[in-house]
């Protein structure tokens, strides 16, 4: 168990421990090159480790994940040169870290620490002392990363040596991708997808239209806030911007009292790395980052107004993650209003022409003129079927214009028959229909008074 201080966060000491193992040798190797740059590929290296920690990558995993890494990298590098393709890459590449935990939720770190180093580098490189343009160093660079992955590569095959069942060849114990079985327990993810995708296309399109310096810290934190809850979303874009706004004015004050030098910036930078695991809860190891980062930036003599784009870029980021999260959310509740409003109007209206087919079958084919004001009361008058008294919602009237079909759709939706009926009452058609049916019963009278006469004269 992490050992929890009085403060209220907690130092994860076997983690830290294990971290600074594999960050070890790269950073001999900086120090024994005296390049700097090798610094650089620590990202990867520890991006690495937690992919490995977390999401329980097998040896397998491991070098796939680096390769994923490493043309994630190349791509962004490539593209920078068409704004476009710049931000397209970025939003495809963002995809990562939500369509893994889709799979199994285990896989949510190796998809986030896949975009996260391919993206830093990718905007750090412009800004390398180096020659030739950021594609250029970019392949020059590639080998580095490669070799920042060999540390992490012999501990996961020492950890996974020892998991391996007697029964099981080597070959098939290391050609698998993960050190535990993948589970059926694939979540929804399409509403964070589409999210995610907007948002870091906004914040990247943001950041090469205003040539935004540091332009990674508005495209990660887009996109670290879209969790795929909009609650625990917020929550996370307040630590963020809390921590970047404690982090970042303690970070430049630092840097104003301490020595500036190289060996002080590669323990600065060393630090910063080791907050990713090794310490809790999230919004003080956020910012401690951030400290680190301005720092950093104070210490390779960055101004302090360089260093506070930091919380601003934060703060920027996570609004555009926030804002299009809401949006998003907005837009699938209206449609889903608008698809169930659709069925039960289908439903309506399919059940309008069935009994309209069936009153048509039991009607004989005789003119309903006079049936319209029976159809908002409690019976339908029909002269070629002897069943009366009907009730008024079994047996649907010919409508012959759209106003009434619309108020029998809103009769059906409402149920409240006496209004119907008291529209019924008040309609013009009223008069026609009684009119109707006085004729009709004037005919019907006449014809059997004409009738009566003629039996009475072949009676006499």
């Amino acid at each position: 168990m992490s050992p929890k201080l009085r403060y209220g966060f907690e130092v994860d000491r076997v983690a830290a421990a294990r971290s600074v193992m594999v960050l070890a040798p790269i950073v001999l190797l900086a120090l024994i090159s005296g390049k700097s740059i090798w610094l650089s590929t620590t990202i990867v290296t520890i991006s690495s480790f937690i992919a490995m920690e977390r999401s329980g990558l097998a040896p397998l995993g491991v070098v796939l994940h680096g390769l994923a890494i490493s043309v994630g990298y190349i791509a962004l590098l490539a593209s920078q040169a068409t704004p476009s393709l710049f931000v397209a890459c970025c939003a495809l590449l963002a995809v990562a870290p939500i369509r893994l935990p889709g799979q199994d939720e285990r896989l949510r770190s190796a998809g986030s620490f896949t975009f996260i180093p391919s993206l830093y580098l990718a905007c750090e490189t412009e800004e390398w002392s180096m020659r030739g343009t950021p594609l250029h160093r970019g392949v020059h660079f590639l080998p580095m990363m490669l070799v920042a992955l060999v540390p992490v590569l012999v501990l996961s095959a020492m950890e996974h040596l020892k998991d391996r069942v007697a029964d099981t060849s080597y070959r098939q114990h290391f050609g698998r991708m993960l050190r535990w079985e993948m589970e059926n327990g694939a979540q929804r993810y399409a509403e964070a997808l589409i999210t995610v995708i907007l948002a870091v296309a906004v914040a990247a399109a943001t950041v090469v239209w205003r040539h935004l310096d540091h332009g990674q810290w508005v495209i990660w934190s887009a996109a670290s806030v879209i969790t795929g809850d909009l609650a625990s979303g917020r929550k996370k874009m307040w630590d963020r911007l809390a921590g970047a706004t404690i982090g970042v004015p303690a970070g430049i004050g630092a840097g104003l009292l301490l020595p500036h030098g190289h060996f002080a910036y590669g323990l600065v930078s060393l630090a910063g790395i080791l907050t990713l695991v090794a310490l809790r809860p999230y919004v003080f190891a956020f910012g401690t980052r951030c400290a680190c980062v301005s720092l950093a930036l104070v210490l390779t003599g960055e101004t302090a107004l360089t260093a506070a784009e930091r919380a601003s870029h934060v703060f920027l980021g996570g609004l555009i993650g926030i804002a299009l999260t809401i949006g998003v959310r907005i837009v699938e509740r209206a449609a889903i209003r608008r698809k169930v409003m659709s069925t039960r109007l289908c439903a309506v209206c399919k059940t309008l022409m069935t009994k309209l087919r069936l009153w048509i079958r039991s009607n004989g084919g005789r003119c309903s003129n006079c049936n319209r004001k029976c159809l908002f009361e409690r019976n339908i008058g029909n002269y070629h079927n002897p069943r009366v008294d009907r009730p008024a919602l079994e047996v649907i009237g010919e409508f012959t214009t759209c106003a009434a079909k619309l108020y029998w759709i809103a009769l059906v939706l409402t149920g409240d028959e006496k209004t119907a009926a008291r529209t019924c009452d008040e309609s013009p058609g009223q008069a026609g229909c009684e009119k109707s049916a006085r004729e009709e019963g004037c005919k019907e009278s006449t014809c059997n008074e004409d009738h009566q006469e003629t039996l009475d004269q072949d009676g006499e």
